[in-house]
């Protein structure tokens, strides 16, 4: 009997990074466990099959084991306070393996098919660390995809980014929750003035021109057009006699006279291109396999 006590305590012992915690459920065709929102179809049924069910008020989903149950603990607590002070949903994954094409895609849906987001328009980010790909991504949802614009993400990658080479991943994720806080407390950016959020998250641009060059330009162009047809109407007035054309003896035309050809010339007009992203430093964002708007992004290490 003490032998077996002591080979477990050895073993606890050297468990990298102590146990991981996170609950999982079964997803089934029968039961995709997703939230009521999110409709699964044929198009995205793999990619709801595809990604864990969790317990949504865990926060701190440490698949690839990095952290030891001392630092998953503080940063649960960090979570939490980020949440109370910010009102956008916090969610912390770490992965080993990623089954899904790339970090962006394994993040929004871990969110999207999980019930995290707060509010309709489901506001929140989730912060992955993939070892698999070796990459660190951050996936915006809802609200939160317009008060993190794409320069705030840099700096919030920036923030933790050098903590990655010395695998110190509590403190990557610590110092990247702290730059996200500094930001809830900010302004929206007002590069993201014109990004409108929907009631269930779709980021969509709207374009405003102001009223006063609407005026002045429609103005303009009835003026233009007003002498022009005025000069048009003088002009048939002056020579409505058919004499004007014809000489004495019915045969020339006059010296005044001048026929003008005409030429046609056709241009290609160039194809335009758009990911549906941000304008003037904004915010970029994307849909994922739900349908659902997301913002975001990530770097290697």
């Amino acid at each position: 009997m003490k032998k077996i006590i002591i080979s477990l305590i050895t073993f606890l012992l050297f468990l990298p990074n102590g146990l991981a915690s996170t609950t999982t459920f079964n997803r089934t065709k029968d039961n995709y466990l997703v939230p009521s929102d999110i409709e699964v179809s044929s198009g995205n049924e793999s990619a709801v099959l595809n990604t864990p069910a969790v317990n949504a008020d865990e926060k701190i989903y440490d698949f690839a084991n990095l952290l030891t149950d001392s630092e998953e603990e503080k940063l649960y607590e960090e979570v939490v306070d980020y949440i109370d002070d910010s009102s956008f949903d916090l969610v912390i994954v770490t992965i080993d393996y990623n089954n899904k094409g790339s970090a962006m895609e394994y993040a929004d849906d871990f969110f999207d098919y999980n019930d995290f987001g707060i509010n309709s328009s489901r506001d929140g980010l989730l912060m992955l660390i993939d070892m698999d790909n070796r990459e660190v991504y951050i996936s915006t949802s809802g609200q939160a995809i317009k008060m993190y614009s794409d320069v705030r993400i840099d700096n919030i990658i920036d923030a933790g980014f050098g903590y990655l080479g010395n695998g110190k991943y509590y403190s990557c994720f610590d110092s990247m929750i702290n730059q996200a806080r500094y930001y809830s407390n900010q302004e929206y950016p007002s590069s993201n003035n014109n990004l409108n959020i929907g009631e269930y998250g779709n980021a969509s641009y709207v374009r405003h021109i102001p009223y006063l060059l609407v005026i002045f330009f429609s103005g303009f162009v009835t003026l233009i057009v007003s002498f022009v047809l005025y000069f048009k109407t003088r002009s048939v007035i002056k020579k409505q006699n058919a004499s004007y054309y014809i000489n004495k003896n019915n045969t020339n035309i006059t010296n005044n006279s001048i026929f003008v050809g005409t030429h046609t010339t056709k241009v290609a007009r160039a194809e335009s291109s758009s990911s549906g992203g941000s304008s003037g430093g904004g915010s970029s964002f994307h849909s994922s396999s739900s349908g659902r708007s997301h913002g975001g992004g990530g770097r290697h290490f």
